[in-house]
């Protein structure tokens, strides 16, 4: 059996949130420096959402994107607030 490591980042504005019991979030931190260390543990995929993009009606996701793509050589999934090609573009 072969098993993947798939952290997944919950983001709200810049930082790195836990999700209590589905309603109430936590800060934990900075997500680049959270996606640093799950590169340097041999994560297989980062996957970063975006926790409350269609509450916002936006995604921020863009600048922790390329900030992370600088130091990070992992493979990485991005969700949440995507409506056009123009976002996929960012």
């Amino acid at each position: 059996m072969i098993f993947k490591i798939i952290p997944r980042l919950d983001i709200l504005e810049n930082n790195l949130v836990n999700c209590i019991n589905l309603q109430y979030l936590r800060l934990i931190g900075d997500p680049i420096k959270f996606s640093e260390k799950c590169h340097i543990d041999n994560a297989d995929e980062i996957f970063l959402q975006y926790v409350v993009a269609s509450l916002h009606k936006r995604n921020n996701l863009s600048s922790i994107v390329n900030n992370l793509t600088k130091n990070i050589f992992t493979l990485l999934s991005v969700g949440c607030g995507i409506k056009n090609i123009d976002d996929i573009k960012k």
